[in-house]
C-alpha cells in the first residue's frame, strides 16, 4: 500500500465516503483506494476496531441530521448503557 494523489474521485473501500481527486489517498494494486486514515494497518484487531468507531461517528452523525441533537444525543445514551450491560 503506498500514498499517492488520485486521479480521479472515488469511494473509500473502507468507511464509503468519497474522496476528490488530487486528494491524497492510500491505493494497493488488488486493496483499492482508501482515504490515509482509513487505510488497512495490517493489525486486523486494530483495523477493525477503528472501521466499527467510524461506523459509529457515521450513525451518531445520521441520527443528528434525522432527529435533530437532543434525540441523537438520548440514543447514544441509550445505546452505551446497552452496551454496558451485556
Amino acid at each position: 500500500m503506498r500514498i499517492i494523489t488520485a486521479r480521479f474521485s472515488g469511494t473509500c473501500a473502507a468507511c464509503g465516503h468519497r474522496f476528490e481527486s488530487g486528494s491524497r489517498i492510500a491505493w494497493g494494486r488488488g486493496e483499492g483506494s482508501f482515504h490515509r486514515n482509513c487505510a488497512p494497518s495490517g493489525d486486523s484487531k486494530a483495523d477493525a476496531e477503528r472501521l466499527a468507531g467510524m461506523r459509529e461517528v457515521d450513525n451518531w452523525h445520521e441520527n443528528r441530521r434525522m432527529f435533530g441533537d437532543e434525540t441523537a444525543d438520548a440514543m447514544e445514551i441509550e445505546r452505551e448503557l446497552r452496551e454496558g450491560w451485556d
